[in-house]
């Protein structure tokens, strides 16, 4: 290793906080310019977010089922509702508020990545259901007698979030080499309670029939999720050369 030579006479850094997970840490993410909070995926599906200030747990879910691992998580507290024109008879635009934080998780099994609100609770977060974006899914795994069989890759190989004006940019990596940018809504405020105002559009994203979804519905949360907006069509898609 190119580091023998110096590595032993580098600083340690010892845990300031030691937290119990089930099974072994996958992913994890913190946002750059963010809120003091760490994002953490387990191989037994479960996710947690990690308040670095308080340093505890501040929200925790079974995220994932039948045993399926966490692959890539992010979080995004960024987005921010783009001004509106005050309604009629009104000289002054009404405050929306500010959005909830965003929680997006996507397994190594389901061709999904779940959106998940992270609300206040009355003991910390709560981690509730936001959107549901479908992404391709990738081919079956070769028969096992072939000598360079492979397994079934992960749908989403790496995730990225950025907020914006009245979303959330979700970019992945997918099997196939292709980088898909999503448009994710950013929901209704933090404490509308789950209303919008009238005359206000809060769920801007390119969103199709939910027709065609029914019976799919994700593993964690599926009916919740089923009445979520669902994002089938990405924004922008292009190829990595190979």
């Amino acid at each position: 290793r190119k580091s023998a030579e110096y590595e032993h006479g580098l600083l340690q850094a010892m845990p300031s906080k030691v937290v119990a997970v089930a099974g072994s840490v996958t992913c994890s993410h913190a946002e750059a310019r963010g809120m003091p909070r760490i994002a953490i995926g387990t191989s037994h599906g479960e996710v947690c977010i990690v308040d670095t200030t308080k340093q505890e747990v501040i929200a925790q879910k079974h995220a994932l089922g039948d045993g399926e691992a966490v692959h890539c998580i992010a979080l995004s507290s960024e987005g921010v509702y783009a001004p509106r024109p005050p309604p009629p008879g009104q000289e002054v635009s009404p405050h929306l508020g500010r959005p909830n934080m965003k929680l997006f998780v996507a397994g190594r099994a389901t061709p999904r990545i779940w959106v998940f609100n992270v609300c206040k609770g009355t003991f910390g977060s709560d981690l509730k259901p936001a959107c549901t974006i479908h992404v391709p899914e990738p081919p079956p795994a070769q028969a096992e007698g072939d000598a360079e069989a492979q397994p079934r890759p992960p749908a989403v190989q790496q995730l990225h979030v950025r907020g914006t004006n009245d979303g959330i940019w979700v970019v992945a990596l997918m099997f196939d080499r292709t980088v898909r940018a999503y448009l994710c809504p950013l929901g209704p405020p933090e404490d509308a309670g789950g209303a919008t105002s009238e005359g206000t559009v809060l769920d801007q994203a390119i969103l199709e029939d939910e027709e065609e979804g029914e019976g799919e519905e994700g593993k964690g949360d599926a009916e919740d999720f089923a009445r979520t907006p669902q994002v089938k069509t990405p924004v922008y898609c292009f190829s990595l050369q190979s």
